[in-house]
């Protein structure tokens, strides 16, 4: 059965391995797990594998807006697993004050891990993350991607995402579209 859960220690080699796994196939995790466009950051990528409860503690805090640098908004975070299996990871920006994201980083972004791609699980995870945006008092969620990540951009015009446009963030390209969670979508 999957579940969309808070972090917690009960999944912490799974998410280790999925780590890794997430780590091996890209390049631009590399530094922090969470951080800005300039790639400065809170949680060096060490940090899961070397201290595990203070990665889980840290999570927490952001959620609260506790230790945040300065213009950094709360964000939540959230695990698919399927009961043994981490699946990948969704964070949930509780607003769009920090220019990074209001212009190219969105209110959600996400992985999966390699190995679980193109089984539906970011679908999933995506459709399942909408109730707690909702929860949070946002009526319209901003989603991007690469443009040329194809899967994302389906998936993000599965569950409704409504274009808005393309923009520049360095030298990548970024595709903007708005999920609404008024109605039958979240």
């Amino acid at each position: 059965m999957l579940e969309l859960i808070k972090p917690t220690l009960q999944y912490q080699q799974a998410h280790l391995t999925g780590l890794r796994a997430l780590y091996a196939q890209n390049p631009i995790m590399e530094g922090t797990l969470i951080s800005d466009e300039t790639g400065d950051g809170i949680i060096p990528i060490e940090l899961p594998h070397r201290d595990f409860m203070t990665y889980l503690k840290i999570l927490a805090d952001v959620e609260k807006g506790l230790g945040l640098p300065e213009g950094w908004v709360p964000s939540s975070h959230y695990w698919l697993v399927n009961g043994v299996d981490f699946l990948g990871h969704i964070q949930l920006a509780h607003s769009l004050e920090h220019p990074f994201l209001r212009d190219y980083g969105g209110h959600i972004s996400y992985a999966v891990v390699p190995q679980y791609r193109g089984l539906g699980y970011g679908t999933a995870m995506l459709k399942l993350v909408l109730p707690h945006a909702q929860a949070l008092g946002l009526t319209r969620v901003l989603v991007t991607c690469r443009v040329s990540n194809l899967p994302s951009r389906r998936m993000i015009e599965k569950l409704g995402g409504q274009y808005e446009q393309t923009v520049m963030c360095g030298e990548a390209e970024i595709a903007r579209y708005w999920l609404s969670l008024e109605g039958d979508q979240a």
